[in-house]
């Protein structure tokens, strides 16, 4: 259902009192220039015992000015607002029902939920405005886990009534106007936020399973406190001084205190058998193995890499010592026998390279008698790599690229299986060459063609062939070289790059990238014509009867040929004789289908132009023969022929010449059958004829310079496999060495002597001693805050750019008590005071504010952090034996003011920490369960 409206006196887009639905999953879509009111129900809820559904499954909503909402929208998974101002007012109600589904409110200026509107999801709520405050209620979740809550302001937030999910909340003051969807949904920091203020107050909650609010200036929490019905005592500490006797020690006295055995030590000579040292002696050893790889990477020369070799450029087969076993004259490097290689190699100076490899490495180790093999790392794993040549049996005459030292460790090698062999692109070649092209088919294509083909040309090489190499290396160069198709003894025929039939040695025609014309152009003509077939021409005559036939004009595919004054047809027989050919009348069907067959193989007949009913002898000189429309006969049945009929088609017509008023006339007016005696008057004259003769032309041949497509390099790779076996490494013992000594040992006796102690002399005093006591004070009224306005199953992040201040209760805890953490981020102050109801008295005691978590509170502030005097800051884990953190933490830039308490309850893990750039202010309490940390002047 769609609905587009626009707009009047009344102001009004869309008025909406009645009720709009859909069928099942279907959609509603209103927009309108002027403002939307709808007073009225978008998908009526119905309720099936504890079930509740509605029909229509989206609702798109769209305008330029309000968008206000006194009624019902509801909607099975999507609800989409776009308008300037949108207002859910008191009576206003938006609802989808399905937990993967949407409610997306978004003004360019304010979004107002008024007390008792409500936005209600089963699934996810955006809202986006300039300002967004909330009064109603926004909820997504009836109390399961669900999806996410996103508010984004670019000014500020303000809740006095409440914003609840069962999944993530997060607020954001101060972003960005133009800001993308993605940037909008996904993680905001206040450090990207401009401006921007987030308050909660009153009554105002905000309940989240996670609780995350961003501010690029200030976030601020005043609650509305109440008064309690009772009053309470309220103690205060009172120190006094009462006299207390204590001894005082004013002087010593020497006492015998006993006898006491003192051990007296001398020294005597005698022999001992001691150790006199160590020595070193064998116990075992051990020794290294592994499966090694290794992968040819190329050639080497002690300095240069190579993949490949040129031949013809590197080096040249004529020059080699082949020792009696030489390859073709123009072989390749990839085309010789690997022993054919070797002595390339050995003539350039190179050899091959492999890249090291390795797997399974093991240590044997042999110790006592015992023996264990297990799995080793090498110390050289992961060194740099160099190139060295190891002269063992097995891997002499070649180059190893390998980490630096483990050739150190490398005594011998066994082989494993038979090498393998594969092949690697090294580099590209293309290929040059001077081709003749020689015709060998005319272009005549004739009713009698006597080659049965159109022109042809047969390609031979004709010399300058190159092969350009360009290898990975960075090497190449140019050789003399003939295209492979050169020595192919196969032909095919087909079309090349520039569209002509050639016959061409197979290879020619798939490996071609261009043929152009060899600079200067070369043209090799054939000057006697040759003969390709029998032409029929059409002989007109008697010009002299038909003055009009005298502005025949003429080109080279024209085979209407004028032939002025002939008075006989012996005369045109022997002109045609002269010319080589023969005359044929045209006297039968078979002569009238020979003339057909001219005009639709070699020539088209016509009169330009043709208008329709033109005089044929009018002094209009316009009317000639030219290559054009065909021409149609009839049938001739007497020797020389008495009649000829000659008509036109144009424009999908056919016309006749008019015997009488000599005009041409359509033939549907005149019949099929009527026609125009051109020999009329004079019956000894022929008019039309059939000239035979032969059709020649001249042959060309010419040179192109041909291109072949780029062609890879490859070259034959070897890989080779070895068990390798280190060193033999030997384990040594210290064994000690024992021999007979002149030493002297202690003799020890026992000696009486008499202790003397101090004794001390003292004399009783009185003193004065402070005593701290807590007396009452007359009772008083006092504040309550009766519920959490900031509230988190797990965690809670309030990050402001400015000043964070709370008067209210703050807390992170899940339902079992097992789980909650605070983290608060000032950029400037934090403050936390309590408040007293408005229009108490002054003696009415503040509500306690507080902040309480389960494990872990975290606040810092770059400016200075204050705690008046009603404030309690808890971490409370309940002294859980299975807790893991119970730490309260404070962090202030400049000055820490502590009038409140800050608290942890576990006594094994429980930690309080203050610090402060300057200093720390206590008036307070700090109890920590286990440790309490303070530190002032921290930034010096």
């Amino acid at each position: 259902l769609t609905a587009t409206a626009g707009q009047d006196s009344s102001g009004l887009s869309i008025y909406l009192i009645g009720v709009l639905n859909t069928g099942n999953a279907g959609s509603i879509n209103l927009s309108g220039p002027n403002k939307i009111l709808l007073e009225g129900t978008i998908s009526p809820l119905q309720q099936f015992g504890s079930t509740v559904s509605v029909d229509t499954g989206r609702v798109y909503i769209s305008t330029q000015a309000a968008l206000d909402i006194r009624g019902q929208v509801n909607a099975q998974s999507l609800v989409d607002a776009d308008a300037a101002q949108i207002n859910v007012f008191s009576t206003g109600f938006v609802h989808v029902i399905r937990s993967e589904g949407l409610i997306d409110l978004d003004a360019t200026a304010n979004i107002l939920i008024a007390t008792d509107g409500q936005v209600l999801s089963s699934g996810s709520i955006r809202l986006f405005g300039q300002n967004v405050r909330v009064d109603g209620s926004v909820d997504n979740g009836d109390g399961t886990a669900g999806p996410r809550v996103l508010v984004n302001a670019v000014e500020s937030i303000v809740v006095t009534g409440g914003i609840t999910s069962w999944g993530r909340l997060d607020l954001n003051a101060g972003v960005g106007a133009d800001w993308s969807e993605a940037k909008l949904t996904g993680p905001i920091a206040s450090r990207e936020l401009s401006g921007g203020l987030v308050r909660v107050e009153g009554r105002g909650k905000v309940y989240g399973a996670t609780l995350k609010v961003a501010s690029g200036q200030d976030i601020e929490l005043q609650a509305n406190p109440e008064l309690a019905s009772a009053q309470r005592v309220v103690q205060t500490a009172q120190v006094r001084f009462v006299p207390q006797i204590i001894d005082v020690v004013v002087g010593y006295r020497q006492v015998a205190g006993g006898v006491v055995y003192t051990p007296v030590v001398t020294w005597e000579l005698t022999k001992v058998e001691k150790q006199t040292g160590v020595e070193l002696v064998v116990n075992g050893n051990y020794y290294y193995t592994m499966d090694v790889t290794l992968n040819q990477d190329g050639y080497y020369n002690g300095t240069r890499k190579r993949e490949y070799f040129i031949q013809g450029i590197d080096y040249m087969n004529a020059r080699i010592d082949w020792q009696g076993n030489a390859p073709a004259a123009d072989a390749t490097f990839n085309q010789l026998s690997d022993a054919q290689r070797n002595i390339v190699l050995a003539t350039l100076g190179y050899k091959r390279l492999y890249d090291f490899a390795y797997a399974n490495a093991r240590q044997t180790k042999t110790q006592n008698g015992s023996t264990s093999v297990l799995p080793w790392t090498p110390s050289w794993s992961t060194a740099a790599k160099h190139i060295v040549q190891i002269n063992l049996p097995g891997l002499e005459n070649r180059y190893i690229r390998l980490p630096i030292n483990a050739e150190l460790d490398l005594a011998r090698i066994v082989t494993q299986g038979s090498p393998t062999t594969g092949t690697e692109k090294v580099g590209t070649y293309t290929d040059k060459a001077l081709t003749r092209y020689t015709q060998d088919r005319s272009r005549y294509q004739g009713f009698d063609d006597a080659d049965q083909s159109g022109e042809r040309f047969r390609v031979s090489y004709l010399g300058n062939g190159t092969r350009t190499f360009t290898l990975t290396d960075g090497f190449g160069g140019t050789v003399n070289s003939a295209p492979d198709w050169t020595t192919s003894v196969d032909t095919q025929t087909g079309i090349d790059l520039n569209r002509r039939q050639v016959l061409a040695p197979q290879g020619y025609l798939p490996n071609s990238l261009t043929v152009t014309p060899q600079t200067p152009f070369s043209i090799f003509g054939i000057t006697i014509p040759f003969p390709v077939g029998i032409r029929k021409d059409v002989v007109v005559l008697n010009a002299d009867m038909y003055p009009m036939l005298k502005d025949t004009s003429l080109n080279s595919k024209t085979i209407l040929e004028y032939v002025p004054g002939y008075r006989t047809w012996y005369q045109a027989l022997a002109d045609a004789q002269l010319r080589g050919g023969s005359l044929a009348i045209i006297q039968s069907d078979r002569e009238h289908y020979w003339a057909m067959q001219i005009a639709k193989n070699d020539a088209w007949l016509g009169i330009a132009p043709i208008p329709a009913l033109y005089s044929i002898f009018g002094i209009d000189n316009n009317w000639r023969w030219v290559t054009g429309e065909r021409v149609s006969y009839n049938r001739f049945n007497n020797f020389p022929p008495p009649v000829f009929y000659l008509s036109y088609a144009f424009g999908g017509l056919t016309y006749f010449l008019h015997r009488s008023t000599q005009s041409w006339m359509l033939a549907t007016d005149v019949g099929t059958n009527f026609a125009f005696l051109l020999t009329s008057g004079f019956p000894t004259v022929p008019s039309g004829y059939l000239l035979e003769r032969s059709a020649v032309e001249d042959f060309y041949d010419y040179n192109y310079n041909w291109t072949s497509k780029t062609k890879d390099v490859l070259d034959t790779r070897l890989t080779l496999n070895f068990q390798w076996v280190s060193n033999t490494h030997y384990l040594y013992t210290e064994r000690p060495v024992y021999s007979l000594v002149d030493t002297q040992v202690p003799v020890t006796r026992q000696v009486a002597s008499t202790v003397w102690v101090s004794q001390p002399i003292t004399e009783q005093r009185t003193i004065l001693k402070p005593v701290r006591e807590l007396v009452n004070v007359p009772v008083s009224d006092y504040a309550v805050f009766t519920a959490e306005s900031l509230k988190a199953d797990s965690t809670m992040v309030l990050d402001a750019a400015r000043d964070v201040s709370l008067s209210g209760l703050v807390t992170a805890k899940n339902a079992g008590g097992t789980q909650g953490s605070i983290t608060i981020d000032a950029g400037r102050d934090f403050l936390m005071t309590g408040a007293k109801p408005e229009g108490a008295s002054q003696d009415t005691l503040d509500a306690i504010a507080g902040i309480n978590s389960v494990s872990n509170i975290a606040i810092t502030s770059g400016g200075n952090f204050t705690l008046a005097e009603s404030i309690n800051i808890r971490a409370d884990d309940g002294n859980s034996a299975s807790s893991v953190a119970n730490k309260l933490v404070v962090k202030a830039g400049d000055r820490a003011i502590i009038r409140g308490r800050l608290s942890t309850t576990n006594t094994k893990i429980g930690e309080v920490t203050v610090e402060a750039g300057d200093d720390i202010e206590l008036k307070g309490e700090i109890v920590a369960g286990h440790v309490a940390n303070i530190f002032a002047g921290t930034d010096g």
